[in-house]
């Protein structure tokens, strides 16, 4: 077994507190994977730990779930998701919609009143 997986470390739970300073989305997430490796070794709840958390927080800041961009949408969630329903439809041109409207957004119906959709 590689020292990767052989359960885990103080260092893991220090990784989980520094990665929050991290700006490198796909790094955070190659990380994550190893100390996940390492939980399972070691029977742990994956979903309600610590570190877990930290981490998921870190993603979601970097994937736009507190950025200034989408600051002022009252629930980037639901308007992530209606990207994904819209653009799993095949409709073309939601990645060019979104880019447009930079931080102009200030609710959710807002949103979608941008992005060309009736009410």
């Amino acid at each position: 077994m590689s020292e990767e997986t052989k359960g885990l470390r103080p260092e893991d739970y220090q990784d989980a507190i520094t990665v929050q300073d991290a700006s490198n989305l796909s790094g955070v997430i190659v990380a994550f994977g190893k100390v996940i490796d390492r939980m399972r070794h070691d029977r742990v709840d994956v979903r309600t730990h610590p570190i877990t958390r930290l981490f998921g927080e870190q993603v979601a800041w970097l994937s736009g779930g507190g950025s200034s961009a989408l600051m002022r949408c009252t629930n980037t969630y639901n308007t992530a998701r209606l990207d994904c329903e819209i653009a799993a439809k095949g409709e073309s041109g939601v990645v060019e919609r979104i880019a447009q409207m930079g931080d102009k957004p200030g609710d959710l119906e807002e949103y979608r009143i941008l992005k060309g959709e009736t009410a």
